[in-house]
């Protein structure tokens, strides 16, 4: 029994040490080996076991069955494999010809190789509900160590090594937990068993189940190894993360990578990253370059010193105006949709990052506000003809919306809810123009870059492998106004 204690101390003290020295760092099939506390479990189970001999076995199976329990602590070092530390203990039950039949209590402490088969062959999948793991190992087993079975049997404590090898069947319940099944077979030699056995061998076989909480962060970082220059932080909440890249495109890249493999997420406004310096917030800042028209050049200069952009050159050439700027990287934000407009399409921009400023101030990147649907439903077109009265449409007829979605935008810079899916109440009466048909404006989709650019401090972007959605923070109406009004009166 000392040596079983003293090898659980070793175990404990090898790990926290190890511990110490884990960083995340590159790992095989393209994924980010996670930290030391990412990714672990813990297990609890019981269930039924017995013991045979590769000899001649006394009495039936029935007789041999006995209880076994056990306990798991099992880190992920990747989606396919990971090590356990199981403490499995019960009793066996054997024949002798002198004492027939003997119950004897048992420990066995093992680490053992974990094999998740289902991700090895099936592909990582995070919401996979079923896990097949095959697993190994080795470790320290001791048997009839209490003083009863001590008198019971005519023995004393018996140890050795032993082996085992086994099938755990995961189905996932919630993202926490696991019911698991598991079918355990271990090999020991037949000293560890306290009566006389025809065999050289004890041979162990158990049948558990019992459930796994995980803990600390379950999914795996692949994207950053194809990706040097995003990084991912985790945020105040267990479903969400903070992702750091270089600029709108690279986000956007990144988000419509995640979509084509059928992820479902919400993006808030991207922002850019402050640092202090001598008690001063500091921000990026851009060289913006940009050729346009003669006729153009009042436009471009109106809305870029709105934006907080100074003028630091202009040159003309054969009809054209190059303009130089100097202006913080957030006013570029949006603007790239509306320098098209501004221009006709027929103005060019470049940016080049261009140091750290002290913090200009707020800037008012978005001039329009929100049609926000009131009711769940599909957009009918008598909706959306009175609703296009109001601004700009970005759906369509038969189109499925819900509460708090935006479906369009509007000129005067504030929001307005409207009801996309009313209907036309039929009546008997019948006059002259009231039936005429209905005639909407064609719609212009965002793509996901506009979708970027449109989003204001209060909405987010639901990108899912069908659709791109705009949608506010706070989906109910009445909701929604209470925090507009709090916010608006400090």
């Amino acid at each position: 029994m000392k040596k079983l204690i003293l090898l659980l101390a070793a175990v404990a003290l090898a790990t926290s040490v190890w511990a110490q020295d884990t960083p995340k760092k590159p790992s095989f099939a393209g994924f980010v080996s996670n930290g030391f506390w990412d990714n672990w479990e813990i297990t609890l189970g019981g269930g039924a076991g017995t013991a045979l001999s590769n000899g001649t076995n006394q009495g039936s199976f029935g007789d041999r069955i006995n209880f076994e329990a056990n306990f798991g602590l099992t880190k992920w070092f990747h989606p396919v494999t990971g090590m356990r530390l199981q403490l499995q203990g019960g009793r066996f039950a054997n024949f002798d010809d002198v004492l027939g039949k003997a119950k004897w209590p048992y420990l066995f402490v093992h680490a053992d190789f974990m094999l998740n088969f289902s991700n090895w062959a099936g592909g990582y999948r995070e919401d996979r509900a079923y896990y097949a793991v095959p697993f190994a190992g080795f470790g320290y087993m001791a048997s009839n160590f209490t003083d009863k079975s001590h008198e019971n049997n005519g023995s004393g404590t018996h140890q050795s090594f032993a082996f085992t090898l086994g099938w755990l069947n995961k189905f996932r319940i919630s993202p926490s937990f696991d019911f698991n099944i598991e079918l355990k077979g271990l090999i020991a030699p037949s000293r560890v068993s306290p009566v006389a056995m025809d065999g050289s061998y004890l041979f162990g076989f158990s049948a558990t189940a019992g459930f796994t909480y995980r803990f600390n962060k379950r999914g795996w970082q692949r994207e950053l190894l194809k990706d040097v220059a995003l990084r991912v932080e985790d945020s105040a909440t267990n479903d969400s993360f903070r992702v750091m890249g270089r600029g709108e495109m690279h986000l956007s890249i990144l988000i419509e990578t995640m979509r084509r493999e059928g992820y479902e997420l919400q993006v808030s406004p991207p922002h850019v990253l402050t640092h202090e310096e001598n008690g001063k917030t500091m921000e990026p800042m851009e060289r913006v370059v940009i050729d346009v028209p003669e006729t153009y050049q009042g436009n471009v200069m109106t809305a870029l010193g709105a934006r907080k952009a100074i003028l630091m050159n202009m040159q003309m050439m054969n009809n054209r105006s190059r303009l130089e700027f100097r202006m913080p990287s957030r006013g570029l934000f949006g603007y790239r949709s509306q320098f098209l407009t501004d221009t006709h399409g027929e103005g060019i921009m470049n940016t080049i990052f261009d140091g750290y400023e002290e913090w200009c101030g707020p800037i008012a990147t978005r001039s329009s506000g929100s049609l926000i649907s009131f009711d769940t439903g599909d957009a009918v077109t008598y909706g959306l003809f009175n609703a296009q009265q109001r601004g700009t449409l970005i759906v369509t007829a038969g189109e499925k919306v819900y509460e708090g979605e935006v479906v369009g935008y509007t000129p005067t810079g504030e929001d307005i809810t409207v009801n996309v899916c009313k209907t036309k109440h039929l009546t008997n009466t019948r006059a002259s123009g009231s039936d005429d048909a209905l005639r909407l404006i064609p719609v212009t989709k965002f793509s996901l870059e506009g979708c970027l650019e449109f989003l204001a401090p209060d909405e987010l972007l639901e990108v899912t492998p069908e659709n791109l959605r705009i949608r506010k923070r706070i989906l109910d109406h009445d909701l929604r106004m209470k925090a507009t009004s709090k916010k608006s009166k400090g």
